[in-house]
């Protein structure tokens, strides 16, 4: 914030700051929130310092690894990214190992889950599948008068309770609750809508 007030949005020095603020809050699985800040980080380089600036270019891969949507396969105990849901969300596109992983002894058995042929992604029911703490959720299909207010809100998993089969979820929207839901009532969110 000092250095907002001091040099500017659009300083280098700011802008590397405003990173430095976005790993941090990404550390703390608030990814929804470290996502934006890092989108107008982008931007603003862009537009003041263009796209080969050397702050602008250092933004970029803080960007990509926060919108990498990071999930369980409750099947193999596993860490995998989730690139997208197929056939209205009844299976999930998954890609490899997350870096977090790599040295997970069971990452040597003999893979359970097929891949798709030349794409290096596999395809698995959503119902095996449990957000990883940060990764930005919707939720959905809450039918308790206590809860039905909750569809549709978008916020980030803070934990997950594997055996409960429950998340906590902090919502983006001022005034909301931190509140559990039950991981059926959760969608991993791809893409963050714009900000109101």
């Amino acid at each position: 914030i000092d250095a907002v007030e001091t040099l500017g949005q659009s300083d280098p020095t700011t802008i590397r700051s405003g990173v430095d603020l976005a790993a941090a809050l990404y550390r703390e699985d608030c990814t929804i929130e470290a996502t934006r800040l890092l989108l107008k980080l982008v931007k603003i380089g862009r537009q003041v310092h263009g796209p080969d600036h050397n702050c602008t270019a250092n933004v970029v891969p803080a960007l990509t690894k926060v919108e990498e949507r990071r999930v369980i396969v409750k099947s193999q105990k596993r860490w995998f990214k989730a690139l997208r849901y197929e056939d209205d969300g009844s299976d999930c596109v998954l890609e490899g190992l997350l870096p977090e992983s790599a040295d997970d002894p069971k990452v040597e058995e003999s893979g359970a889950i097929p891949i798709l042929p030349g794409k290096g992604a596999a395809v698995i029911p959503s119902t095996d599948i449990l957000p990883f703490p940060g990764t930005p959720v919707i939720c959905h299909g809450l039918r308790l008068r206590g809860s039905s207010h909750l569809n549709g809100k978008i916020g980030d998993v803070r934990s997950l309770d594997v055996d409960g089969g429950k998340c906590l979820v902090h919502f983006e929207e001022e005034g909301l609750e931190p509140t559990v839901i039950k991981i059926g009532n959760l969608r991993v969110l791809f893409d963050l809508p714009e900000e109101s």
